[in-house]
C-alpha cells in the first residue's frame, strides 16, 4: 500500500491511497481511494472530469 499526496496548480491537496495486487494469472488488480465523501443533494447528476482531458 502507497500513501500519495498531490497538488494541483493551485496548490490544492489530494490524498491517494494506492493498493496494487497481483493476480495469478498475470494481471493486477489497482486499487484508488481517497478519504473524501462528495454527496450530491441537488437530484441532478454528478459529472466529473479533469481540464482539458478528452
Amino acid at each position: 500500500m502507497v500513501r500519495m499526496r498531490l497538488y494541483d496548480t493551485n496548490k490544492r491537496q489530494l490524498n491517494l491511497t494506492i493498493r496494487i495486487v497481483c493476480r495469478a494469472e498475470g494481471s493486477l488488480k489497482i486499487f484508488i481511494s481517497t478519504p473524501y465523501w462528495l454527496i450530491n443533494k441537488t437530484g441532478l447528476p454528478l459529472i466529473f472530469r479533469q481540464d482539458n482531458a478528452k
